[in-house]
């Protein structure tokens, strides 16, 4: 009786086994589909391609458009579209560079009244449209059709409240866009089957712009009434680089514009060209510079000395310019055992977290020095360090026996190639120092800039075999 039911339970299991085994050999059939994953993703920020600011100290009437305005600084509006498939946030890299090397940027317009005469200061912001739909071209409103070229001279409703105070050297503004709307094209299906591509933005076509998928910026501030701005002989570069990136979702406005936002971007410190200075951009956002709490050099022996505070009885606090800080020559003469110091700089960002950056600054001035190679056609240089230091070489002729002098660095059409330079070793075309091969060597003089922009000059023996 136990055998029986044995029996029967076992081809009960044998029964199941084999359905299951059947059911599995007919559904692999060998057939397989390669699935597409449509998606459809288009980036495209259209920016304006030209610009037209100027700084007006004297508040004298200047035409600006179809009207006239006296303000300090003058700057015609710059739209901005975006016509992508997502939202996007925009960032705007603003790099200011004063071209006479005197100007002080302060951060609000309050501080122009303590500048002193000699700081030609200036108040520079970037301001924000208060609303999209304020955005215009002409009398039009901003369409998805709107070209960049119009975008360099648009209407716009400035906020009041949505701005931010520009620095020398970069700053950047953001504004978040709403994505556009797009809709299928007319004979381009999405066809199940035949449609085996992932990408099928092909397929679709702009239909509008989002609500919020426009904005616009200008430049306002003001100028120091206390400085002589004929004395200063050249202008004030502003350059501008566009970037984008899909929304995160956790951006913070600024102000009641609708579509500017914070961007946190965190201090930046570089070796100033003169001894004993640091330049410095305070950043954006939460992350920017509030204040520096020290920046403490180390000497030769190893011991360090906060040199941006004043110490009493031994050397006076540093000079901040608000982009750029010099020592006392007093401290700097502490750390002229080398010509550069290693140091510290410990600030607070707007939130008041402690942070620290390391820094190499100047200690001796030193001109570039530029001495014959081993090898054939070539100069070994140091670019030497604070304003004496090399900025850009602008010829270096050698003199064949004949007496006639033939410019080497640079590319020549027809003849030769232009010396390759990697910074530290300057190696002439073959075919250039072909010309000299009567003697061992060729006498050159090196014309170069200095980083006070003043030509030098320097003579040198090349090897020419």
């Amino acid at each position: 009786m136990k055998h029986k039911n044995m029996k029967r339970i076992l081809a009960t299991a044998l029964s199941v086994t084999m359905v299951m085994g059947m059911s599995a050999t007919a559904f692999a059939d060998g057939t397989s589909v390669d699935a597409p994953i449509y998606s459809l993703n288009v980036t495209d920020v259209i920016v304006p391609t030209t610009y037209k600011v100027a700084f007006n100290p004297q508040e004298l009437p200047v035409k600006v458009g179809d009207s006239s305005s006296s303000d300090q600084i003058l700057s015609l509006n710059y739209g901005i579209v975006n016509r992508s498939s997502k939202d996007k946030v925009v960032s705007v890299a603003l790099t200011v560079t004063d071209k006479n090397n005197k100007v002080t940027f302060v951060d609000s317009e309050e501080a122009l009244a303590t500048a002193e005469a000699d700081d030609y200061a200036i108040y520079l912001e970037a301001v924000a449209a208060e609303t999209a739909a304020s955005v215009q071209v002409g009398s039009a409103a901003v369409g998805k059709d709107t070209a960049a070229a119009a975008l360099g001279d648009v209407a716009m409703t400035e906020s009041t409240d949505s701005k931010v105070a520009l620095s020398a050297g970069e700053n950047v503004i953001g504004f978040k866009l709403d994505k556009a709307t797009y809709s299928p094209k007319t004979g381009s299906d999405i066809t199940l089957g035949t449609s085996n591509n992932n990408d099928v933005k092909d397929s679709f076509e702009i239909s509008a712009l989002g609500s919020k998928g426009v904005t616009a910026f200008t430049f306002k501030g003001a100028m120091s009434d206390k400085s002589d701005w004929s004395k200063l002989t050249q202008g004030i570069t502003i350059a501008a680089v566009y970037t984008f990136e899909d929304v995160v979702g956790d951006e913070a406005a600024i102000g009641s514009s609708d579509t500017m936002i914070r961007v946190d971007i965190a201090p930046t410190f570089a070796t100033g060209i003169n001894v004993g200075s640091i330049t410095y951009n305070k950043g954006a956002g939460n992350t920017a510079l509030k204040k520096i709490v020290s920046i403490k050099l180390t000497t030769a022996a190893g011991k360090s000395y906060d040199g941006y505070n004043a110490v009493a009885n031994t050397w006076a606090a540093a000079k901040d310019t608000g982009n750029e800080i010099t020592f006392d020559a007093k401290f700097v003469s502490a750390f002229t055992a080398k010509a550069t110091a290693e140091g510290v700089i410990t600030y607070l960002d707007q939130l008041d977290q402690q942070h620290t950056a390391t820094i190499t600054v100047i200690t001796l001035e030193s001109a570039p020095t530029f001495t014959m190679g081993s090898n054939v056609g070539e100069i070994i240089y140091t670019k030497g360090a604070g304003s004496l230091a090399l900025k850009k070489i602008v010829t270096i002729k050698l003199t064949n026996s004949q007496g006639k002098s033939y410019d080497g660095y640079n590319a020549l059409a027809n003849t030769w190639a232009a010396a390759t330079d990697d910074g530290s070793v300057i190696t002439f075309d073959s075919k250039f120092m072909a010309s000299f091969t009567t003697s061992t060597t060729a006498p050159a003089v090196i014309t170069y800039i200095d980083q006070q922009d003043q030509e030098q000059t320097m003579s040198i023996d090349v090897r020419t075999k």
